[in-house]
């Protein structure tokens, strides 16, 4: 992976094409944090359903 410093990085998000990619990337990464956050309060509301989901993985 590599590595890029921070003002190096600022520098960057003033590309507009870097930028629009990068808030793309965000966006998934912001519904995939919500998503996850969901599926574990759905767990602690529904203790069964995570048995469930373990039993019935292929």
């Amino acid at each position: 992976m590599t590595t890029i410093k921070f003002d190096d990085y600022l520098e960057e998000l003033k590309d507009e094409d870097f930028k629009a990619g990068y808030l793309i990337e965000k966006n998934i990464l912001e519904s995939a944090i919500a998503l996850s956050n969901e599926e574990k309060k759905d767990v602690f509301r529904h203790p069964t359903s995570i048995t469930h989901k373990i039993e019935s993985y292929p």
